[in-house]
């Protein structure tokens, strides 16, 4: 009789923490945007069971939206690292925001900073603001004026010769003693 009414209760239990497990993972944490024609950007998201107790963990103090500007994709030389992180009730399930960009593509996460920890992402959504020219530039391309570089060398030039007339040592006597052994 023992093992019958033990048997019960684990079958039991059992079932009651898969239904919860399966109730707390059916909803999937989500997140979108949309562009608004007023400038602003509308986030809005869902949190499964699991995040929303994460969030209300001790130590966390509040959701926090993360922008980033990934245009130019992983390119190193074209990218920009335009980043805003904007704190955001945990009550809430959506909010608008001024993008820091105008056009191009952003890359927006949700999630939470606990204190002194690093982020934890719950979602993410990237969001095409329209196209942008991307401007290559040339390795060789000057970005000075190479007039002004040869005066400042003539100019460094004529400094050293004006200082260096006494010879106080230095590379002046191993050069005048390489020269006297070359004799």
């Amino acid at each position: 009789m023992e093992m019958q009414l033990f048997a019960f209760f684990k079958k039991n239990l059992k079932n009651k923490v898969s239904f919860f497990f399966q109730k707390a993972f059916s909803v999937k944490t989500s997140l979108s945007a949309r562009y608004l024609s007023n400038g602003l950007v509308q986030c809005s998201w869902t949190l499964n069971k699991v995040d929303k107790a994460k969030l209300f963990k001790k130590g966390v103090f509040s959701l926090a939206i993360r922008i980033f500007d990934i245009t130019a994709g992983t390119s190193k030389e074209n990218s920009t690292c335009i980043m805003k992180e904007i704190e955001v009730n945990r009550k809430l399930s959506k909010c608008f925001i001024q993008p820091p960009i105008s056009n191009g593509t952003m890359l927006i996460e949700i999630g939470y900073r606990a204190l002194r920890s690093n982020w934890e992402k719950f979602s993410n959504y990237e969001l095409k603001l329209g196209e942008r020219e991307i401007i290559i530039l040339s390795p060789d391309e000057p970005w000075f004026d190479l007039p002004f570089k040869e005066s400042q060398e003539n100019l460094h030039e004529k400094m050293y010769r004006i200082s260096s007339r006494k010879n106080l040592g230095g590379s002046e006597k191993l050069h005048s003693l390489e020269e006297l052994n070359l004799k």
